[in-house]
């Protein structure tokens, strides 16, 4: 019984995750005023992996994920984008684990942007909403409107 609760807590956690993610993400599009694409980095081709509109020559993209650990994720879909012909601005996440993603991006010129890293979720009891402090730097970057 008590494993069905854990399962039960952590598939209630991860929603709330995914709901979130889906927020900010949505907020994100509508205050740069810009189109999304989706890009599954694990996809082979090009063509299968950016889902979307195309994309134009050097048209800026920031990535957006749930979590980061050590940046491949991110870095694989930068390469996809860049095939493409696009710029990456930059990578938001909400949630870094701290675990080299921030290090290994810089490497490639990617800015990481998250809203908790491990250490401040652990040190924040109320945990509230941070997306307006990294609001207007994050779509600076990615060339939205204010």
């Amino acid at each position: 019984m008590v494993r069905k609760e854990k399962e039960d807590f952590l598939a209630a956690q991860g929603f709330a995750v995914a709901k979130c993610l889906i927020r900010v993400s949505s907020h994100i599009i509508c205050k740069s005023q810009k189109e999304a694409v989706f890009v599954r980095p694990y996809k082979n081709t090009l063509r299968s992996a950016i889902e979307g509109r195309q994309l134009g020559a050097d048209e800026k993209v920031l990535i957006i994920s749930d979590i980061a650990t050590t940046g491949e994720t991110a870095l694989k879909a930068a390469s996809k984008l860049w095939l493409a012909g696009a710029i990456v601005a930059g990578a938001l996440v909400f949630f870094d684990q701290e675990l080299g993603a921030k290090e290994n991006l810089a490497l490639k010129d990617i800015t990481l942007h998250r809203l908790y890293t491990r250490q401040e979720y652990r040190s924040q009891p109320d945990r509230e909403e941070k997306l307006p402090d990294l609001e207007i730097g994050t779509l600076r970057a990615f060339g939205g409107v204010m």
